[in-house]
């Protein structure tokens, strides 16, 4: 009986670990709600939360590839809603073609995310809460 107890308290203590690993991790794959390409270059955007809130620093992860390859250089990112009111970012380069900004969008509504990558825009739109 000692030897089962010995052996469960194994099995619970790797099951536990294993567990906490994933919820570290995250399982390690970051969900991009919005995609565009354009003349081989393919910029991918992440809003965490999603959707974005008014008044909180959102995350904006944006990769870039071209020609299916990981892309570096400068990545700007203008935030603009109908009425005029806009701001413009230079993104963080976090390695493999993946950018990141932290930005507040002052009110909710309809928001308008500007990519300039490479000499080509991207726009995506999205709601903000």
């Amino acid at each position: 009986m000692r030897k089962n107890f010995k052996s469960l308290r194994i099995n619970i203590t790797m099951a536990l670990a294993i567990l906490i690993l994933i919820i570290v991790t995250g399982c390690g794959k970051t969900t991009y709600q919005f995609t565009q390409e354009k003349n081989g270059t393919v910029v991918q955007l992440s809003i965490n939360p999603f959707p974005p809130k008014s008044l909180t620093s959102n995350v904006y992860t944006f990769h870039v590839t071209q020609n299916n390859q990981p892309s570096q250089g400068d990545l700007t990112v203008e935030f603009q809603m109908k009425d005029g009111m806009k701001d413009s970012v230079q993104a963080t380069s976090k390695g493999n073609g993946t950018f990141e900004v932290k930005y507040s969008p002052a009110m909710s509504g309809e928001w308008e995310i500007i990519v300039v990558f490479s000499k080509e825009k991207f726009e995506f739109k999205t709601e903000v809460t």
